[in-house]
């Protein structure tokens, strides 16, 4: 009896565990802030375009002074089913690069 109750309870859970995916949405604000720190420029003079979230990572093109850098962030608000779940989630620094560039260095730390 008890394992009938176990194999049913996994095989009603296991289809629920697709309902319930959590992905992390970034505000593009704290984006801009993150990126225009890493490519140590004023936020004003930061561009953002195509962003794109998946999951953890959030992918988006940074344009400056009309050159484009490939750039993502991890983190960010995390939403469950649709709905926010906890907001002021942490966002990491951006991580940029121009197109067929090296990755840009932290202007604080010099890496």
């Amino acid at each position: 009896m008890n394992i009938l109750k176990i194999l049913v309870a996994g095989v009603v859970s296991v289809p629920l565990t697709g309902c319930l995916t959590t992905t992390f949405v970034p505000k593009p604000s704290d984006i801009k802030i993150n990126t225009a720190f890493t490519l140590g420029v004023d936020e004003s003079e930061v561009d953002l375009r195509e962003i794109a979230t998946d999951g953890v990572r959030t992918r988006y093109k940074a344009v400056v002074n009309g050159k484009t850098h490939n750039c993502y962030v991890t983190g960010g608000d995390q939403m469950l089913m649709g709905k926010v779940k906890m907001t002021n989630g942490q966002l990491s620094d951006a991580v940029c690069n121009a197109p067929g560039g090296q990755a840009s260095r932290n202007p604080m730390t010099g890496r």
